[in-house]
């Protein structure tokens, strides 16, 4: 690991017989300009050496905490993860969604898998028999139990939590079960999505990661449907300087560009994998511009419309361990550097490589922030947030093993 350089501000004394007052003015000021501008201005005519790169000073800065759990098993009861937290604390008055409970599920298969630990596997059960509970006879999902069916986003979020299960999780009871769990709730997906393309995205990610280890012509077939109506939404509404799937940026944005690049892996078909880039490069250019500057999110009050610009506040997690898990796909696929190192400077904002310069990730309770606001990190810890935390976290993980190799 490279030494960090430092600037000592400290010029040896002169007399004030030697240097006249005026040109000591002029000295401190020379100072502050390089101190401020860097040491290109020490040699007129000589080029500033560029900075070193970001994800090396980051790493150093911020060295990757352990992965754990602890807040998750915390937020989890015998019946399910708490939604919602106040500070640290689960808040049982609110209640459980499938959508957080499917989503903690694909985390604690992920960190099984990473880390090769087994100490997530009793809350996976709870998780399992929660989603067993949630489904009803006629293959809908209960998101909030007698209260709201699972659809759009949600319907799609479970089939990511099932289908990742499935065909990754080391138990082989649990990934039965998530199994047929799935192929109960698969028929009508295109009636229970909706036409929403984040909705299909979310589906896609389970979709492809059931194909991981079952053949299914009919999952392939649901992967290519769901693929193509985002691929036609992303050409209706991109433009030269607008490479998106709508008019409006909004949340989870890097689940677009995953799926579509998934879909590429299950199907080879190179349209989605430009069309995947090319939105994952936008969204890039609008949160990551260069190599060396923090990660800002579009935020949710306002969002960000086309021809308008990105609103800075509330940022929240789940867009950050999206671009996460997108830059880590992108630079599997493609090999290239740069999707490495932003993968790197986007879980940075986690450890406080951010606007406010604040972490996110709270090492004590192994919870993550509910956002990051005006005034700072809100405090609560909720359920979204850790398990988005522990999902990029991991992603992380994998992609720092693959580079050893």
């Amino acid at each position: 690991m490279p030494k960090r350089l430092s600037i000592l501000l400290a010029p040896e004394r002169r007399s004030r017989n030697s240097v006249p007052r005026r040109q000591e003015s002029v000295l401190a000021c020379a100072l502050l300009a390089i101190v401020i501008l860097g040491p290109g201005l020490l040699a007129a005519g000589q080029p500033t050496p560029g900075p070193e790169p970001a994800s090396r000073v980051r790493i150093e800065a911020h060295p990757l905490p352990p992965i754990s759990l602890h807040h998750l098993q915390t937020l989890t009861d015998n019946t399910g993860i708490h939604e919602f937290a106040r500070g640290t604390v689960p808040w049982h008055e609110n209640g459980y969604c499938a959508e957080d409970v499917a989503r903690a599920l694909s985390a604690v298969t992920l960190y099984e898998q990473v880390t090769g630990k087994e100490d997530g596997r009793s809350i996976a059960r709870v998780y399992l028999s929660y989603l067993t509970r949630s489904t009803r006879e006629d293959g809908q999902i209960w998101n909030r139990v007698d209260k709201m069916t699972a659809s759009g986003d949600s319907y799609g979020r479970v089939l990511y939590g099932l289908g990742y299960a499935a065909s990754f999780h080391p138990d082989p009871a649990i990934s039965k079960q998530a199994g047929q769990l799935f192929e109960r709730l698969l028929p009508g997906y295109e009636q229970k999505l909706g036409d929403y393309p984040i909705a299909r995205a979310c589906a896609i990610q389970g979709l492809a990661a059931y194909l991981g280890k079952h053949q299914s012509a009919a999952v392939r077939g649901a992967v290519i449907k769901c693929a193509e109506a985002n691929l036609a939404a992303f050409q209706q509404h991109s433009s030269p300087l607008w490479k998106w799937f709508g008019d409006s940026m909004t949340y989870d944005t890097g689940r677009l560009p995953v799926a579509l690049l998934l879909a590429f892996q299950v199907t080879g078909d190179a349209r989605f994998r430009q069309a995947g880039l090319d939105s994952l490069d936008f969204l890039l250019a609008t949160c990551l511009p260069r190599e060396g500057i923090q990660l800002s999110l579009v935020g949710n009050k306002g969002w960000y419309k086309k021809g308008g610009a990105p609103a800075r506040f509330d940022q929240q997690p789940i867009d950050a361990a999206s671009i996460v898990e997108a830059c880590v796909l992108a630079w599997r696929i493609t090999g290239e550097a740069k999707y490495s190192q932003r993968a790197r400077a986007a879980f940075g904002w986690f450890l406080g490589d951010n606007v406010k310069q604040s972490a996110i990730y709270d090492p004590v309770s192994g919870g993550c922030h509910d956002g990051l606001t005006a005034s700072g990190p809100n405090a609560n810890q909720g359920a979204e947030s850790t398990i988005m935390y522990v999902i990029a976290r991991c992603a992380i993980e994998e992609m720092v093993k693959a580079e050893a190799k």
